[in-house]
Formats: structure tokens, C-alpha cells, sequence
């Protein structure tokens, strides 16, 4: 298979209708123990979508506002052995600073 290179493409977030769908997911997250993802940008972005809710849980639970300690952390990990195989631009991560700023 032959690489397609467009810098335009390189890292590219979620279209409009990508985030209407991510939206749209509902998932039961009571036998989540971990959430794996890749460091690309649109993968990124899907989990910020996707696990808001987990998101947000896990920051009152490190804000200590678990109180109860009846919440459980759901770990969220980010590493590249979860990306795609590098087949065309836009599964090159060019841009982990802006990652880490939006996707703290």
C-alpha cells in the first residue's frame, strides 16, 4: 500500500459530524477499569467526547470532592503502541504540544 503524504492532513482533528457522532455515543461505563488511547489528535478528541463524564469524574476524584470514596478512578492512558500503522498523513502525530494543552 502506498503512503499518501498532505501535510493538511497530517494529525487532523475530528470533522463536524465526527464530533455530532462522538456525542451521540452512550456507553456504560460501570465495567471500565482502563481506557486505552492513541496520542493522535483525533483519537484525542473522540475520548474527550466520549468519556466526558469519565473525565470529569476522575478530576473531583484527584480534587479529593470524592469524599464517600464510593467513585473509582478510571485511568486514561495515551500511548502510540495504540495508533493506527502508519499508512497515510493523518496517522502522523505532528502536534503533541497542542495534545497536551487541549487534552491535559
Amino acid at each position: 500500500m502506498k503512503f499518501k503524504y498532505s501535510p493538511s492532513m497530517m494529525d487532523c482533528p475530528l470533522s463536524n459530524k465526527g464530533r455530532n457522532q462522538c456525542a451521540n455515543i452512550k456507553i456504560d461505563t460501570s465495567d471500565i477499569d482502563l481506557i486505552l488511547v492513541s496520542p493522535l489528535y483525533r483519537a484525542l478528541e473522540t475520548c474527550s467526547i466520549v468519556f466526558k463524564e469519565v473525565i470529569e469524574m476522575n478530576k473531583a476524584i484527584k480534587s479529593q470532592a470524592n469524599s464517600n470514596g464510593k467513585l473509582k478512578e478510571i485511568p486514561i492512558i495515551v500511548d502510540p503502541l495504540f495508533s493506527e500503522s502508519l499508512r497515510c498523513a493523518c496517522d502522523v502525530s505532528y502536534n503533541l504540544p497542542k495534545a497536551q494543552l487541549n487534552f491535559p
